[in-house]
């Protein structure tokens, strides 16, 4: 009947005689494992997504999803990432619950969460990425809005969770913001992590310092929409945006003409003695690439390399300027809300990859990435002239 049986054989005496009220154990999950090259049958293993699979699956629910419905590539990528990471699930569920919250506790346990892609069952793990799909300017983006929850940053978590190490009783751990110079000697704004599934101190300490750092650098969202072009990104993609509504960037339009290490442009690009400039260009094959530029100053048209070499690029390819650094902000795609006539709403987050190292204890301070023009920087303050 596909029933999980516990068996027991014990003798009445004194202390022990009718029925047992109550008894505990220690239970492990056997299930098909990724070994690194394999999926393996019958292997004891707390790692989350293996139990992700295990439990879409599993013979208990009643549509269980055969292999051709389940993206392997992306579970067998996020089994090695929490392997590394040290991201383990151990619970017991002995309540009710709906299929999809059991799936997102799991994937939360190993920094992921639930995906549904080409109609296969996947997960988005939040990691370091390097290569942007997509490149979102003025050109192509049809309205623009953002919005930003100003919060008064815990200095840490209560972290409640199951010790593994202390008999698995439950425990609450303090995990502070220690790159901002908070510890338990001088924090005290504190909020409450509830972890479920994590039973190590270490994986406490690493999720902590992951949401810590989280709140610190994604209080903004950017709202877009966009026809067509969405198509190209999917969500959990890095993206790249340049608009002069948050001062991202400095300029954006289209390249007019390309020749040799020079191309034209269709608006003006300013710059300043002294400081370093770059262009990113976004080719007709959905290529992402930047070069450093020579520096001109004043209004210009015509962008030169300062290596020398050619621009890999043609007319009609859309540009980001700005100083070099700073050109555009790159973005995670958060959601995407479909529209009519293929167009579509996409909500982006800030990327920053030193999140992805706040685990080791060392995380970011915010940078809004902002781009001053000249006629809104501070002047220089006045001095007194004596007569």
């Amino acid at each position: 009947y596909n029933l999980a049986l516990v068996e027991m054989r014990i003798k009445a005496n004194g202390q022990l005689n009718g029925l047992i009220e109550s008894f505990n154990c220690l239970a492990k999950s056997k299930c098909k494992s990724w070994n690194g090259s394999s999926w393996v049958d019958d292997q004891v293993t707390n790692n989350p997504a293996d139990l992700y699979r295990y439990l879409l699956q599993h013979p208990a629910n009643a549509a269980a999803v055969s292999d051709d419905r389940l993206d392997l590539n992306s579970l067998q990528e996020w089994a090695e990432f929490c392997d590394t990471k040290g991201f383990t699930f151990e619970a017991v569920y002995d309540s009710s619950g709906t299929l999809f919250d059991r799936l997102k506790t799991v994937a939360a346990a190993g920094r992921a969460s639930c995906n549904v892609m080409n109609n296969k069952y996947s997960v988005i793990v939040d990691k370091e990425q390097s290569t942007p799909i997509q490149v979102f300017s003025p050109r192509n983006i049809k309205s623009f809005s953002s919005s930003r929850s100003f919060v008064n940053l815990p200095h840490g978590f209560r972290c409640r969770f199951i010790d593994r190490a202390n008999d698995y009783k439950q425990e609450e751990r303090l995990v502070h913001r220690t790159w901002d110079g908070y510890n338990e000697g001088n924090s005290t704004l504190y909020e409450q992590l509830e972890l479920l599934g994590v039973t190590n101190v270490e994986q406490v300490d690493k999720l902590g310092w992951y949401h810590l750092a989280v709140a610190q650098n994604r209080q903004e969202s950017f709202f877009i929409e966009v026809d067509a072009e969405h198509l190209v990104c999917t969500r959990g993609d890095l993206v790249r945006l340049i608009h002069d509504v948050p001062l991202i960037g400095s300029t954006y339009g289209r390249i007019s003409h390309c020749e040799d290490d020079w191309i034209r442009v269709d608006e003006n690009c300013p710059m300043e003695a002294g400081k370093s400039y770059a262009v990113q260009v976004r080719k007709s094959d959905g290529t992402v690439d930047q070069w450093d530029l020579v520096t001109v100053a004043g209004n210009n048209l015509t962008l030169t390399r300062s290596s020398g070499s050619a621009f890999d690029c043609e007319a009609g390819d859309i540009f980001a300027f700005g100083e070099a650094g700073s050109v555009t902000m790159d973005c995670l795609v958060h959601s995407i809300e479909h529209l009519a006539d293929l167009c579509a709403r996409l909500t982006l987050v800030p990327y920053c990859s030193a999140i992805y190292t706040a685990d080791s204890g060392t995380g970011p301070s915010y940078n809004p990435q902002m781009t001053l023009p000249e006629n809104l920087r501070i002047p220089n303050a006045p001095s007194a002239l004596s007569m």
